[in-house]
């Protein structure tokens, strides 16, 4: 009797075992969730992190041009970036924008960015960018842009 019991048992432990593999692999929210977490405990770094730092290299590269007609274009990606990443950060139903994400993330204390004076005033710039089209960056504009995000994504832990 005590061999039917243990045999019983290891086919359960074993039908259970593949039911979960089946389950896990099957379906596409668990590959997902899997890859999320394992990407992020392996790389350190909020999920889709790495392709930000990618990203944000590949702009600040096309900022040092300085090329009058791209700055416009850089603001804008460059606050796109940033928008992502806060977005994965923050749940949906608490936060709806960017300003009330920045708010979230910084929390009661302002201890997550330490610019986030800076931040907010690039937000204000992008956000008068897409009011008005005819509003031209300023090189001095720019590097502080690009100053202000780059500390933004050291902060995060992106580079």
């Amino acid at each position: 009797m005590a061999d039917c019991d243990q045999g019983i048992i290891y086919y359960f432990k074993f039908g259970i075992g593949w039911f979960y593999r089946l389950l896990f692999f099957k379906t596409k929210w668990f590959k997902f969730l899997f890859w999320y977490n394992f990407i992020e405990f392996f790389t350190l770094k909020p999920y889709g992190g790495v392709k930000a730092a990618r990203q944000w290299k590949r702009l600040k590269r096309k900022a040092q041009t300085m090329i009058e007609e791209s700055r416009q274009e850089i603001v804008v990606k460059a606050h796109q970036i940033l928008d992502k990443l806060l977005e994965r950060l923050v749940p949906v139903y608490q936060a709806d924008s960017f300003s009330t994400r920045l708010a979230y993330i910084n929390g009661p204390g302002g201890d997550t960015f330490s610019n986030s004076e800076e931040i907010w005033w690039a937000h204000e710039l992008y956000r008068s960018l897409a009011r008005v089209e005819q509003h031209i960056v300023s090189k001095e504009e720019l590097e502080k842009v690009v100053q202000t995000y780059d500390q933004a994504f050291k902060d995060l832990g992106i580079i």
